[in-house]
């Protein structure tokens, strides 16, 4: 008896020994069959988080899949060749220290084919142990007593087979106190279901015994983190929050994915997917993420005039790219953040939009800044940032903004030389009689932008030859099409003190001239900048 004890205590120990300090994980299905040519044939992903303190994860693993259809399958699971990597981003808003986490994430793929239809399949992985030290609940005592349960959900009897939503957002993170957070917990539905995120319990135990992780007071699946607010947008998956107290955490993300069946006018629940994950929050940012929003150093140089990173921009080119040390929160672009100031005239340029294309963290190093007309003049601009409609400037990942009209210098040029003049049309002599000139319609010119804050530069909405047109009916709208002013009879007097926000608007124009009896309708944009 006490030999048989013995090789139960062994084996309990070599496995505990493999999962030891273990931070969290996530699995995932793909339907390949169509591929393949083999019915009910899956892929199936695992991940599994781990604090490098712990013990080293093995070349293979085990994924089970479940049904009240057929027999357990134990799906092998091999470790894919780099794995075991520490995320690179995984610091870059706090210095590690003794209070934070260092995590790799180790990636494991295996095959099965199901051996039939089912809608109560689970694929389901659970080991053991997470490491000392987590704050939110109340079973992790120095042990490693807690465990880990995840899975994933296959319904493919009601509506044929299926691709679980497959996360591909970075799931390990460190953060600090202080500062708002968003969080994007990013899948790709490749059967285009609609998915549905929820914060849950993390779980423990081998399936069907597994169970929830009770949080100790003050915690729940809710608000796993001590923070201001916590939230999880249901359709979009983006946490938001703002930690105040120095901790290490765990939480639990779910996404569901329902497909609509037209005949039933049903939504069918067809699957789902979980993900454990363990964040550290540390008590400040690193100082390169306190300095907030800064433009790349190695990739613009200094201004010796000025003192201004300075970008060279072609002329007639419309675009331009800033990059910045640490990535952007992709939420916080604004097509108004910045504000541009020609230095040969002293009076503003118009900005088109600022936009990025984000990457799977709603992150991005860098934005486009796309002017509303092309560069014509050779010489020097100044960008500067500015809050936009959402109230901020530019945000970095840490929640850090950019200091408000922070500048950087547009260098344009070289311009081509501008066309010699034409030559002189011939003058009448000899007594011959001076053709009458025809009366022609006038050509209005109009601002793209004005700035009305009554210094007595540019603060009217003025249409050059639009004294000479017997009637003006104009008609300015915001970027929602909503009516702004209106007037028929127009006399260049929009502006002075406006009630309207900075931005980009736009314009109708209807003139009337009678000497030609023409009717005339222009549209264009106008910048407002006060």
């Amino acid at each position: 008896m006490g030999r048989k004890y013995f090789l139960i205590a062994l084996l309990l120990s070599t496995f505990s020994m493999f999962g030891s300090h273990l931070s969290g994980g996530d699995i995932q299905y793909r339907y390949i069959g169509d591929s393949t040519g083999t019915a009910r044939h899956y892929k199936v992903i695992l991940r599994v988080y781990r604090d490098v303190s712990g013990i080293g994860m093995p070349a293979t693993e085990t994924v089970t899949v479940s049904s009240n259809c057929y027999s357990n399958l134990n799906v092998p699971m091999t470790l894919v060749a780099g794995s075991g990597v520490v995320s690179p981003t995984l610091f870059d808003c706090v210095t590690p220290g003794p209070s934070t986490k260092t995590l790799e994430v180790y990636q494991y793929i295996g095959y099965v084919i199901l051996p039939g239809n089912c809608s109560t399949y689970r694929f389901w992985y659970s080991n053991c142990c997470r490491p000392p030290g987590i704050t939110n609940i109340n079973t992790s005592n120095g042990n490693g007593a807690d465990g880990f349960y995840f899975d994933a959900l296959l319904d493919n009897a009601s509506q044929g087979q299926n691709s679980s939503p497959i996360f591909v957002s970075e799931p390990v993170r460190a953060f600090c106190v202080g500062n708002h957070f968003n969080w994007k917990q990013t899948t790709i539905e490749a059967d285009g279901d609609s998915v549905v995120y929820s914060l849950i319990n993390c779980r423990e135990n081998a399936y069907p015994n597994q169970t929830d992780i009770p949080f100790d007071a003050g915690w729940t699946a809710q608000q796993p983190v001590t923070s201001t607010y916590f939230n999880l947008n249901p359709n979009t998956g983006l946490i938001s929050f703002l930690p105040t107290n120095q901790e290490i955490d765990v939480l639990s993300v779910l996404v569901e994915e329902y497909r609509y069946d037209s005949t039933w006018g049903y939504w069918f629940k067809v699957g789902s997917a979980s993900r454990d994950m363990m964040i550290s929050i540390s008590a400040l940012c690193n100082p390169s993420a306190m300095s907030g929003v800064q433009y790349d150093s190695s990739t613009y140089p200094i201004d010796t005039v000025t003192g201004f990173p300075y970008v060279e921009v072609d002329c007639a080119d419309s675009t331009f790219t800033l990059k910045f040390h640490i990535n952007l929160d992709g939420t916080s672009i604004n097509d108004i953040d910045f504000r541009m100031t020609n230095t040969m005239t002293n009076q503003p340029e118009a900005i088109q939009s600022i936009w990025s294309a984000l990457d799977v963290n709603l992150e991005t190093d860098s934005v486009v800044v796309n002017m509303l007309f092309p560069f014509s003049q050779e010489g020097d601009y100044y960008l500067y940032s500015k809050k936009g409609n959402d109230g901020n400037t530019l945000v970095n990942k840490c929640g850090i903004p950019m200091a408000e009209f922070d500048t950087i210098l547009v260098k344009v040029g070289p311009c081509p030389e501008p066309p010699p003049p034409g030559e002189l049309p011939d003058i009448p002599y000899g007594g011959e009689p001076i053709p009458q000139p025809t009366i022609e319609t006038p050509t209005p010119i109009f601002p793209n932008v004005i700035t009305p804050n009554e210094d007595g530069i540019n603060d009217y909405f003025i249409i050059q030859e639009g004294e000479l047109f017997t009637q003006i009916e104009l008609t300015i709208l915001n970027r929602w099409g909503n009516v702004v002013y209106y007037t028929n009879d127009y006399k260049n007097d929009f502006g002075g003190k406006l009630d309207v926000s900075d931005g980009v608007y736009f314009y109708v124009a209807n003139l009337y001239f009678e000497p030609t009896d023409a009717y005339l309708t222009y549209t264009g944009d106008l910048t407002i900048n006060k």
